[in-house]
């Protein structure tokens, strides 16, 4: 009898190994530092990947894709989770207000065989924002401005379809696609 259970729980703790091994998550990526890098990732079988993790943030800055893009682009203030809100993050010596303007930039590497996608899911933002993506402006909500007389928040999601001109997630001659957001 005791041989038999010695069995049966040899058995199960097998079971449970493999059933434990086939449910083990592969792990997503996650950008780091301004960073996302896909260049492992197969979309057709590892499916859409969320841009969250850490940003680079230029705090009291409304930069445009050319400003960031040109022969001396301003250094970022440091690096944000997004998403989230800003208020009370500490960067440097600097602690963030609850209120404040920002652009976000986040530079992702992807394989060569990524193809093209045609739309990006933007969840609520409670905020205005202006969103490019390779130079090419792809969504807006509210006007960014720099004070509460010049803002005007929006909350509305968007299910943004990319232009085709503006190579949505796919770069030239290997170099990252570049998302910015300014935000206020």
């Amino acid at each position: 009898m005791t041989q038999r259970w010695g069995r049966i729980a040899s058995l199960l703790a097998v079971v449970l190994a493999l059933v434990a091994g086939g449910c083990a998550t592969h792990t997503r990526p996650r950008a780091t530092a301004g960073l996302l890098d896909l260049s492992g990732w197969s979309f057709s079988t590892e499916g859409a990947v969320s841009l969250q993790g850490t940003w680079q943030i230029y705090w009291h800055q409304l930069l445009t894709p050319q400003d960031l893009q040109g022969r001396h682009p301003p250094t970022p203030t440091g690096d944000i989770s997004v998403p989230g809100a800003w208020g009370g993050t500490r960067i440097g010596n600097l602690v963030l207000p609850r209120f404040g303007y920002a652009t976000l930039q986040l530079k992702v590497l992807l394989p060569p065989d990524a193809g093209s996608v045609d739309a990006i899911y933007l969840r609520y933002a409670c905020t205005a924002y202006r969103l490019w993506v390779n130079g090419a402006p792809v969504a807006a909500d509210g006007v960014v401005g720099t004070s509460r007389a010049t803002e005007t928040p929006q909350y509305l999601p968007h299910t943004t379809s990319s232009p085709r001109t503006a190579m949505w997630w796919t770069s030239s001659c290997g170099s990252p696609t570049s998302i910015i957001a300014a935000v206020a």
